[in-house]
């Protein structure tokens, strides 16, 4: 039996994983698969990729195509969730000192407004340099035509950090997946400032291709992960979305909305609304939008994320020989 270590946050988006894990469809593919929850999100699993300790991950993509770019030893070769992921921006609560003035920063402009009136820098919360939630900072920036001369980050590790350190005033706002914030936005914890979506898929399948520590992904496992990965969890995805519509006896909250609530205390308006927005890939090969990715990348490179003679068909392939990752399969 092939062992595959698998890396992701531990999120909502991931539950297809654990129905895997519980129904045996790993064990019916034939594979054994490590899983590592990773709340710091998509920086810190590039790095566990890079540093041999796993062999994919799912990560944001415009955090992965900006590392590819950078000459990360990593490719993309799979699409998990093809729908935008929607950011919320965060600030802390408005009943504390540090947000006087509050009727000035009800929003993310009026915040960037009060900024630049007061001489002031604007400063984001990240998980870490190079993670989800500073390329989406950026792009933030750009849709809102936000100033950025002054612009500063400030790396608190995990969502955690990002409460606990936008409450303390160590930076002004922060970005999250919406539905995991909402919570603290209900609960008057966190002072909500705006959402942003993006306009590449939400999560990609991410691997290593480097030499340092091990990185390399090993033709055994690459074979494993797109032959018998990728369809086991296409199948718990599948089952994921059908038994959202299925009714369980004496109740009346289909089953997959009701994991929802209990693993991530989401209300049934908040899961429902969540899975109609999620579009996990419609085939068992993870096949990727080769012409939306492309495009993503154009982005990007007007946000300033990726710089301007960056080949987009970079991204599938090896920054140590230009091998094009034997997992993919491109659509």
């Amino acid at each position: 039996m092939t062992s595959i270590t698998l890396a992701c946050v531990p999120e909502q988006v991931n539950i297809p994983i654990k129905i895997c894990h519980e129904r045996g469809i790993f064990a019916k593919y034939g594979i054994e698969v490590n899983l590592h929850a990773v709340p710091e999100g998509t920086g810190k699993m590039l790095d566990m990729l890079e540093q041999g300790i796993a062999d994919i991950a799912i990560t944001v993509a415009d955090a992965t195509i900006a590392g590819c770019a950078k000459g990360r030893p990593i490719q993309l070769c799979g699409s998990w969730v093809n729908s935008p992921l929607v950011w919320a921006i965060a600030g802390p609560r408005k009943s504390k000192a540090n947000m006087e003035n509050e009727s000035e920063k009800s929003n993310i402009n009026d915040l960037n407004r009060y900024k630049i009136s007061h001489g002031l820098p604007l400063r984001f919360g990240i998980s870490r340099f190079g993670s989800g939630s500073q390329t989406m900072a950026q792009y933030c920036c750009m849709v809102n035509r936000l100033n950025t001369e002054k612009l500063q980050f400030e790396a608190a590790n995990d969502f955690k950090g990002l409460r606990a350190g936008v409450e303390a005033g160590a930076f002004d706002a922060f970005l999250w997946e919406v539905f995991t914030t909402k919570p603290w936005f209900d609960r008057d914890e966190l002072a909500y400032l705006g959402e942003v979506a993006t306009p590449w898929p939400a999560f990609v399948f991410t691997t290593s291709t480097g030499e340092a520590d091990g990185g390399r992904l090993k033709t055994n496992t690459a074979t494993a992960i797109r032959e018998k990965l990728f369809p086991a969890l296409y199948e718990g995805a599948r089952m994921f979305i059908e038994e959202a519509q299925q009714y369980e006896s004496n109740n009346e909250i289909p089953r997959s909305i009701r994991r929802i609530m209990d693993d991530y205390h989401h209300s049934e308006a908040d899961a429902r609304l969540w899975m109609s927005r999620c579009s996990y890939a419609n085939e068992s090969n993870m096949a990727v939008n080769e012409k939306q990715l492309l495009h993503s990348v154009s982005i990007l490179k007007d946000v300033g994320i990726v710089p301007v003679g960056y080949e987009g068909e970079k991204l599938w392939a090896s920054a140590v020989d230009g091998t094009v990752n034997s997992v993919i399969t491109l659509a």
